[in-house]
């Protein structure tokens, strides 16, 4: 081993004991919302993606096909952090079921969204929408506070499929 690697190990190693890093770090957001409309509802306005610059307040745009294993690029308008514009690839479409995509950093970060929808006794839905977060990045990230975005996108897509005929 060289004394450069030397050097660079000895730093990773004092970095992971002092818990500034960490390879197995995780955390995760989770909201819900009951919403007054059957699952089909709530799943055509999850994916009507050209209708997000009039009503969501998070993601004011995604571009890309709706598909299994595609990449889309999203642009994020959050309270605590800059806008960004993010590529993520869709891991599920299960339709009125079930959306989920990964966006990462690699080696730094990723960050599994998903939404899922189950029915309600009363017809309606009950909308989980989440996010877990792995790397060594997430410490620094917070992604604790990206839970009043997430909050503000249920609350105007409640409103949005509530108001729909």
């Amino acid at each position: 081993m060289t004394n450069r690697n030397r050097v660079r190990a000895a730093v990773l190693a004092i970095l992971l004991g002092l818990g500034l890093i960490s390879t197995a770090k995780a955390d995760q957001v989770i909201t819900h919302v009951s919403i007054a409309a059957p699952r089909a509802r709530v799943w055509a306005v999850l994916t009507d993606w050209p209708s997000y610059p009039s009503w969501n307040p998070f993601i004011r745009r995604i571009e890309g096909r709706l598909a299994t294993g595609q990449v889309i690029t999203a642009d994020l308008h959050t309270t605590n952090l800059k806008p960004r514009t993010v590529n993520a690839k869709i891991l599920i479409v299960d339709p009125n079921q079930q959306l989920r995509w990964l966006g990462a950093l690699p080696g730094l970060f990723s960050g599994e969204h998903y939404w899922i929808l189950r029915d309600r006794p009363d017809g309606g839905t009950d909308l989980e929408q989440g996010e877990v977060f792995k790397g060594v990045m997430v410490p620094f990230i917070k992604p604790e506070r990206l839970r009043v975005d997430y909050e503000a996108m249920n609350k105007a897509m409640k409103a949005r499929a509530e108001s729909a005929p």
